[in-house]
């Protein structure tokens, strides 16, 4: 027993024993203030800790500080090294998941080493050139005749487009018999299920009648056939005759005799012996070369064929000896059964079946793969490619392989690992991506040296919560002793209005190159500023003022839920700690479970205070009442529906109260185990002595396991308003908004939004007008004017007047230009 099941189980015979206690009279217990806990780890359980300490150090610093006005300045720097050093043991290994995905590609194409096709066009075709001889038409065989010359040439068996058209009404007519004497076949079981049927009754009759007709139709059909076709094809049609002519026979030898339901069996016999007959045409087919090669069929496929139309070739000449011998099917059914028997299994040894097979179902069951002609020929191939692969040895196995065939280079000519090594970089393309896209230590030392170390991105904020309004400016510096480069982003926000003004300068050249014909000129936009500002009706629904509240408390909330040995204070100061004065560090250490419960929580909070604020204003969100019926959506008429937007806000009430904060951690932490990269961030943060907030620095790695790197990203964030107003960005920054903004930015991306949709609405119409006008005879004058009419009112109520031109301007077009009598 684990010391984790241990544990409870003392506990519970220790609270068991004191509860006897309690129940006998004359034992007195007497109460103790004393414990076992020593001070050192009761701090732990106090909240003392200096981790607790820490803790709530941060939290008081971080609530006075979302609670102030305040200017920060923060600047993001990067680095990229190898993600493992040369002398690890990890240098040279692959992540779980990418040996996975090797080693399946491996498998495959180990899978496919048997399975390269015997022939392709071009080989077969060219077979017969030679550098000094004419090319020689050599004949078409099929795989089990190479030594029969009398057929045609290769050439036009396989590009001439009579023979080929032969082939195709061949296969018709095979297709079409066997459909009918399937529907005939279930007559007949039909028809004896009710009553005894023989040839002198009506029904025996009638299914006389319709194998007469049946045979006539196919006879006349391949005596057509039959003077166009060439080689093989003459072949099929006399086999496919006679299938037919047996079927019949053995038809007319029932009925004579009259069967009823106990002939059942008899009756699916003959059926299947028309099958076994007929599955000829298919498996020679198989073994026809443009066949086997448009499959990409392999040699063993081939050979499995030829060995089943070996066993099919045996049936049929017992079959018909049976018949020459004076059995048919009504004297003497067994005979027959017994051939059907000894044909499955001769077809079941080389389709790999492993079931006895003694009577008619277990013979019908091992020759049913043989209807799909192209698996049968796998099956047994299958496992003998797959089983030594099969469980965690196999999978252990199959990744020693591989590695051995990634450092093979003299293999045998004929060992597995010289095949797979002809398939190049196809054979092993995943493997191979996976490797190529992986960073070298040269690859990272170059881009540190000529992007990373040469770029800067800056951002100069204040935040006044007051009046729930934050300005930022994003500075994007690029300096080489060769270039030197500069875009500045500043965007306003006011979360008491709803609005975001944004200087676009910057994003102008951006969209020109992506949409000129809707991006505007500098002189459209004074200043480079642009307000954007949600429809009134939608800002009150989804108020920005109370999301922005809510977030701030909920910062602080997720903070206070965190567990406190993540924070750590720091002995002695840093450099940064230096530059800003600070007294006290703490070392706060976020992993992916931590940033999910922090997130969770703030969701949470946001959608408690919107929730809340939807049942103080129940007039914002009226519910909706349906001016008509709408039976897609079983909607009625006058029926109330809730506001779409409340709706969604109290979906998703309920959905946060389905989970906790913890969970949402959990989810990214386990998705983050799947995904082939990582993120841990660690942030310094600096107090003053009266515990004040005056910066921090947030350490950021990304491991990136596809690219087999670590990307660092370290921000320097100073909290000085004396600072920011020193800086050399600080004069843009408060020159940014100091005119106001006229150009309304939705309303700019609503019209060239409406301009493509009313093109396209444009676009349908005319469509439209031509197709309706086409399906009008034009003998028909007024149906074509009143269908000119219809589509211009259909356009009046859904098109501007741009659209409306447009269409009108076809519409006239297309009429005036029809010739009406």
């Amino acid at each position: 027993m684990s010391k984790f099941y241990l544990k409870p189980a003392v506990l519970s015979v220790a609270m068991v024993l004191l509860t006897a206690c309690q129940h006998t009279p004359d034992l007195t217990v007497a109460p103790t203030t004393t414990s076992v806990i020593p001070p050192s780890a009761k701090a732990f359980f106090d909240e003392t800790s200096p981790s607790a300490t820490a803790k709530a150090q941060f939290t008081k610093a971080i609530n006075e500080y979302l609670l102030k006005e305040r200017h920060t300045v923060s600047t993001h720097y990067s680095q990229v090294m190898p993600l493992y050093a040369d002398d690890s043991p990890n240098k040279n290994a692959d992540p779980f998941w990418g040996s996975f995905v090797k080693v399946q590609e491996f498998q495959r194409n180990h899978q496919d080493i048997n399975h390269q096709p015997y022939r392709t066009e071009s080989e077969y075709l060219d077979e017969g050139m030679s550098d000094d001889v004419a090319m020689v038409d050599l004949p078409y065989l099929r795989y089990n005749d190479q030594d029969d010359r009398s057929t045609v040439g290769r050439t036009v068996a396989m590009t001439d487009d009579t023979y080929l058209q032969v082939n195709h009404q061949i296969n018709g007519l095979v297709q079409a018999t066997n459909e009918t004497i399937s529907d005939l076949d279930d007559e007949i079981l039909s028809a004896i299920a009710a009553r005894r049927v023989s040839e002198k009754d009506e029904t025996g009759k009638n299914i006389l009648s319709s194998l007469n007709q049946l045979k006539k139709e196919h006879d006349a059909e391949h005596n057509e056939l039959k003077k166009s076709a060439q080689g093989y094809q003459i072949q099929d049609l006399n086999d496919t005759k006679a299938c037919l002519g047996d079927y019949e026979t053995g038809v007319r030898e029932l009925l004579k005799k009259s069967i009823s339901a106990s002939d059942e069996q008899t009756v699916q016999l003959l059926y299947q012996n028309y099958t076994v007959c007929t599955v000829g045409y298919g498996l020679n087919k198989t073994i026809t070369p443009a066949t086997y090669i448009a499959n990409g069929y392999t040699e063993h496929h081939l050979n499995v064929t030829k060995d089943l139309l070996a066993c099919q070739k045996q049936a049929i000449q017992g079959q018909r000896a049976l018949r020459a011998s004076g059995r048919t099917y009504a004297n003497d059914d067994k005979a027959y059964l017994d051939n059907y028997v000894d044909f499955a299994k001769c077809a079941g040894e080389h389709l790999g079946v492993d079931d006895e097979i003694v009577d008619f179902e277990s013979a019908k069951y091992a020759t049913y793969p043989m209807r799909n002609v192209r698996d049968y020929g796998e099956f047994d191939e299958y496992h003998t490619r797959v089983d030594k692969y099969q469980g965690l040895s196999g999978w252990l196995q199959a990744y020693r392989d591989m590695k051995q065939y990634g450092q093979n280079t003299d293999s045998k000519p004929n060992d597995e690992l010289s095949v797979l090594n002809r398939f190049g970089i196809y054979g092993s393309m995943m493997a191979s991506m996976l490797d190529y896209i992986k960073q070298t230590p040269e690859q990272l030392t170059a881009k540190n040296l000529y992007q990373y170390n040469n770029t800067t991105i800056t951002s100069l904020s204040h935040h006044n919560p007051a009046n729930r309004q934050a300005t930022i400016l994003w500075s994007l510096d690029f300096e080489s002793p060769t270039a030197r480069q500069s875009a500045q982003l500043p965007i306003q926000t006011d979360f008491g209005t709803g609005v975001v003004n944004a200087d676009v300068s910057a994003l102008l050249p951006l969209a020109a190159a992506i949409v000129p014909k809707y991006a505007p000129l500098p002189k459209d936009v004074p200043n480079g500023q642009m307000y954007f500002k949600a429809p009134h009706e939608l800002a009150q629904k989804i108020p920005s003022h109370v999301i922005y509240d809510a977030i701030s408390r909920g910062v602080v909330v997720a903070i206070k839920e965190l567990d406190s040995e993540s924070f750590t204070p720091v002995a002695g100061q840093d450099d940064f700690a230096k530059q800003i004065r600070a007294s006290h560090t703490i070392k706060i250490h976020l992993g992916t479970q931590q940033m999910g419960e922090m997130y969770a929580t703030i969701a949470k909070m946001v959608v408690q205070d919107l929730n809340a604020y939807v049942d103080a204003n129940p007039d914002i969100y009226p519910d909706i009442i349906a001016t008509k019926n709408d039976k897609n959506k079983g909607i009625k008429k006058g029926e109330h529906t809730a506001d779409t937007v409340k709706k969604a806000i109290k979906d998703f009430a309920t959905l946060t109260m389905a989970h906790r904060s913890s969970d949402v951690g959990g989810l990214l932490q386990a998705i983050e185990g799947f995904l082939p990269f990582s993120m841990n961030t660690a942030s310094y943060v600096y107090l003053s002595a009266d515990g004040k907030l005056l910066g921090s620095q947030s350490v950021m790695e990304l491991r990136d396991e596809l690219h087999d790197y670590r990307l660092k990203n370290i921000t320097q964030t100073r909290h000085d308003k004396a600072f920011f107003d020193s800086h050399v960005l600080s004069g843009q920054f408060y020159q940014a908004f100091s005119e106001p903004t006229s150009v309304d930015g939705v309303a700019l991306i609503k019209s060239s939004v409406d301009d493509y949709r009313f093109k396209k609405t444009a676009q349908s119409v005319r469509q439209e007008y031509a197709f309706s006008l086409d399906a009008v005879s034009n003998d028909d004058t007024s149906n074509v004017s009143n269908l000119c009419m219809q589509n211009t009112d259909n356009i009046t109520e859904t098109a501007n007047d741009d659209v409306r031109q447009m269409a009108e301007a076809f519409k006239q077009k297309e009429c005036s230009t029809r010739q009406y009598k």
